[in-house]
């Protein structure tokens, strides 16, 4: 499927000092959907970090200059452990974007949105308005792991779009494509799989820590399975999945309005996503996991088994 996806190794206790020290990269696919933003400037945005230093295709804080009246940020969040409200600025005010893909490629339509969450793992792609002369700045914004009331980050420039004079405007498309509505009805199981812990050294899924002996979950291919993934522990965790894209189906109980694949979710502490997992493709063994590479390797991760 079309979109914009990532690398990484996965040995298991190693992963946060392995990405920390640069071992990742970007995969892009493109589709026929792609000839509808051909018109667009199309950057690659991963968002690594290296020491203190946020980095953006490599770079602290790097100067772009778009090509076209629009431009198309692929955004890639491959940080360890960093959420990432991201936004963009123009002379401290907000600038519309249109959301035009998540982690499993596009949207049906595009959507208005002024900020975009990244947990480590997570892709979002949005156009951005590029016609008007002066600078644009990709801003990361405050954001509280700890929900609301909690502490937040800081707000951090990652990098900025100086927009030259005389570039046509580019209109947004009214239609990007289907994308299948999944039937929770159809669901042959519903599971309920929680984060939990305590402290900052000590992260469980299920109340188990990982064991590559051992089967946590078995999935029959070809069927529909809904996940209710409950979060009591006291930080974000991203529930991420190996292998087979999901659709959310409710936070909190609220139904999603955007239907999109994904293969990584943000759950905040006490929090419940609901997804919808068909389990497609080839069966075998893969792995879920929170998308935090310090909790992963501390034992958040579970097997999962797809049989025939």
């Amino acid at each position: 499927m079309a979109g914009t996806y990532w690398y990484h190794p996965h040995a298991h206790g190693d992963v946060e000092r392995q990405l920390l020290a640069g071992l990742a990269g970007p995969v892009v696919v493109t589709g026929a959907t792609d000839d509808l933003l051909e018109a667009c400037d199309d950057r690659l945005l991963m968002i690594t970090r290296t020491g203190a230093d946020l980095r953006v295709a490599g770079v602290v804080r790097p100067v772009l200059t778009p090509t076209a009246g629009r431009t198309r940020l692929r955004l890639l969040n491959a940080t360890a452990g960093d959420h990432l409200l991201v936004g963009v600025l123009r002379s401290g005010d907000w600038t519309p974007l249109h959301l035009v893909a998540t982690d499993g490629g596009f949207v049906t339509e595009p959507v208005e949105v002024t900020e975009v969450l990244l947990a480590p793992g997570e892709r979002a792609e949005v156009l951005v308005d590029t016609s008007t002369a002066g600078r644009l700045e990709l801003t990361a914004l405050p954001y509280s792991v700890y929900g609301p009331g909690g502490a937040t980050s800081t707000a951090l420039r990652l990098a900025a779009l100086d927009v030259p004079l005389g570039l046509t405007p580019v209109p947004v498309p009214t239609r990007l494509g289907e994308v299948e509505a999944l039937d929770e009805t159809a669901a042959v199981r519903r599971r309920r799989i929680a984060f939990g812990g305590t402290g900052t050294d000590h992260f469980t899924l299920d109340g188990r820590t990982f064991d590559h002996h051992r089967v946590d979950l078995e999935a029959r291919l070809g069927t529909l399975e809904v996940w209710e993934v409950v979060n009591e522990h006291t930080t974000d965790h991203p529930f991420h999945l190996h292998s087979y894209p999901f659709q959310v189906l409710h936070r909190d109980g609220v139904p999603e309005p955007l239907r999109a694949w994904r293969d990584t979710v943000n759950v905040p502490p006490g929090g419940t996503v609901t997804i919808a997992v068909p389990f497609r493709g080839e069966p075998g063994r893969t792995v879920y996991h929170c998308h935090i590479a310090s909790h992963e390797d501390l034992g958040m991760m579970g097997v999962l088994d797809v049989v025939v």
